[in-house]
């Protein structure tokens, strides 16, 4: 369900029909950041394994995005740098940061549960079978 809505959200804001176009610049830019960030997160996490690495890459790679493509903007003619562009893009990126964050240590969490039941049923078979043993002639 959480996947549902993570996935729709930002679909639901860039279709809104009271949004002008400035403020599905800033969708856009909002998206882009999120998905760099949900990008680099997980590249991160699946090569250092390291969780706090993942997010603070994530923001990392959001922002200077956000930045660089303001930047490059700005070299244009009749136009400048957005500060509010730079902003939607680093704020995109840190929600998908902590989604990324959240949906992995999900996933992390559910595998040692499992992990912990198969244990507590391996004692119990083991337990059991020591005790119809002792009781066995």
């Amino acid at each position: 369900m959480k996947t549902i809505l993570i996935r729709c959200l930002p679909l639901l804001l860039f279709f809104s029909p009271t949004m002008n176009a400035q403020d599905s610049d800033k969708v856009l830019h909002a998206a882009a950041g999120f998905g760099i960030s949900a990008v680099t997160y997980t590249i991160v996490k699946s090569t250092t394994k390291n969780r706090k690495k993942a997010l603070i890459w994530s923001f990392v790679t959001s922002t200077a995005a956000g930045i660089a493509k303001e930047l490059i903007d700005s070299g244009e003619e009749g136009n400048k740098f957005d500060a509010v562009d730079a902003l939607a893009t680093t704020g995109g990126g840190i929600v998908g940061g902590f989604t990324m964050h959240l949906i992995l240590n999900d996933k992390k969490k559910r595998t040692a549960e499992i992990n912990e039941i198969e244990l507590a049923q391996e004692a119990f078979f083991a337990l059991d079978a020591e005790i119809s043993a002792a009781q066995s002639p």
